[in-house]
């Protein structure tokens, strides 16, 4: 997985997050579903397989991924 990739997945996560902290303000408390609590678990275990994923990167690998992107952040917009 590279750094790009897992950006993309932490931003979608946020994204998410923010969507799912809306739709909690917007709702009365005696309308909060068990959907939106599974909602809610699934974006942690998300998160935590993310941090996983991350962790159990070798070093090597990361190296070479943050090589990958100070170049793409060269690249003309």
């Amino acid at each position: 997985m590279t750094v790009v990739a897992l950006a993309e997945m932490m931003m979608t996560i946020a994204d998410t997050v923010a969507a799912l902290a809306d739709t909690a303000v917007a709702l009365p408390v005696a309308d909060m579903t068990a959907a939106l609590v599974d909602t809610a678990v699934a974006l942690v275990d998300t998160a935590v397989a993310l941090v996983d994923t991350v962790v159990t990167l070798p070093v090597a690998e990361m190296t070479v991924l943050a090589e990958m992107m100070a170049a793409l952040a060269m690249l003309p917009a």
